[in-house]
């Protein structure tokens, strides 16, 4: 497998990994069903329900989903820095911050050494500036 984009995010992946097998197992009482981002097939992607771990630059599958997905969307409504080959994991947590409060949010970026655990419930298709959800997709909880 390829390196991940960021020393992080190979770690996280493979730490999350290591923990979702762990409670599979004590859930299910059994192994669970894996196999390499490279075996994975068309059929597998269009029937299974996957959890893929890595980025678009460490798991061919994911980055054969990213691609696929982009190639659906209009040019028009992707940024550029969501395309295949220019992704960069992120999560915004500030959008229209004042310019006067610019060095501060940077500063507080910047020192934060804190771990955020998040429990996803929606996925959202959104257009920006500004945010405007088009489309919702609820998880299943």
């Amino acid at each position: 497998m390829p390196s991940a984009a960021s020393v992080m995010s190979g770690e996280w992946a493979a730490t999350e990994m290591a923990h979702a097998v762990e409670h599979w197992r004590k859930q299910f009482r059994g192994d669970a069903p894996m196999k390499d981002d490279t075996a994975i097939t068309d059929e597998d992607i269009s029937s299974h329900n996957l959890v893929l771990w890595g980025d678009p630059a460490s798991n061919g599958a994911l980055t054969r989903i990213h691609s696929a997905i982009s190639a659906a969307i209009d040019p028009a409504h992707c940024r550029p820095h969501y395309r295949p080959g220019a992704w960069t994991p992120h999560c915004t947590l500030g959008t229209r911050i004042a310019d006067e409060r610019h060095d501060d949010a940077i500063a507080f970026a910047r020192s934060y050494d804190g771990r955020i655990e998040v429990l996803f419930d929606v996925v959202d298709c959104v257009a920006f500036p500004p945010v405007r959800i088009i489309s919702e997709q609820r998880l299943p909880s």
